[in-house]
């Protein structure tokens, strides 16, 4: 696979259909897992591959994207992987460098949380993951990360792995320095960004950081 970043439609909530339009770019390579062919479609994008064990398709809709090009790989329903986790997986041995997910927040909370665990395959395979919506942008952070935001947007911290040491920032309204955070103790949550650029930094352990897109 040539294209480095990948776009992954889960079947989830899609809402603003142009929010989601001005993400892609020409040359993403889009896999849809399972029913997420639906938000493919309803973007006018031709899915790069289809994932899963398709009990949210017809059979029609199955053959369609595979006449369009795409590459199918049903899977058994009875299996221990999510469609998106197969989705991921695929993407990441393909060789892609950024992974975007959309479709993978709303309807059933027990998918949403698997889709936020699936980051963490991020950070073991060294590849950057975002699951993204028209309000929250969601990624892990195993090192340092730097990025452009907004005065006044809300974001917060939050610790992934049961303790999280040595968590510095900059730009932020309730800064931290030498920070620890441990699981059941969410004190990082609405903190704000009051410069046009954020660093985040930690020693160990892993901490999911949670942008609010809407100011």
């Amino acid at each position: 696979m040539s294209k480095k970043r990948v776009i992954i439609f889960s079947n989830g909530r899609i809402g603003d259909v142009n929010f989601y339009r001005k993400i892609i770019k020409k040359n993403d390579l889009i896999i849809c897992a399972d029913g997420g062919l639906k938000f493919a479609k309803k973007l006018g994008l031709k899915p790069d591959a289809l994932i899963g064990d398709f009990d949210s398709l017809k059979e029609k809709e199955i053959l369609e994207a595979e006449r369009r090009g795409a590459r199918i790989l049903k899977f058994t329903p009875e299996k221990d992987k999510t469609d998106t986790q197969l989705a991921l997986e695929y993407a990441i041995s393909s060789g892609a460098k950024e992974i975007i997910m959309l479709g993978s927040l709303g309807g059933r909370i027990d998918h949403l949380l698997a889709n936020l665990h699936l980051l963490k395959l991020g950070t073991e395979k060294g590849v950057e993951i975002r699951v993204v919506d028209e309000n929250n942008e969601i990624r892990l952070i195993d090192s340092a990360i730097t990025f452009k935001t907004k005065r006044g947007e809300t974001l917060s911290l939050l610790p992934f792995s049961d303790k999280v040491t040595g968590i510095y920032t900059e730009g932020l309204k309730y800064s931290l320095e030498n920070g620890t955070m441990v699981s059941g103790n969410p004190y990082g949550v609405s903190n704000v960004a009051v410069s046009s650029k954020v660093r985040i930094k930690i020693r160990s352990g892993l901490l999911m950081m949670i942008r609010n897109l809407k100011l």
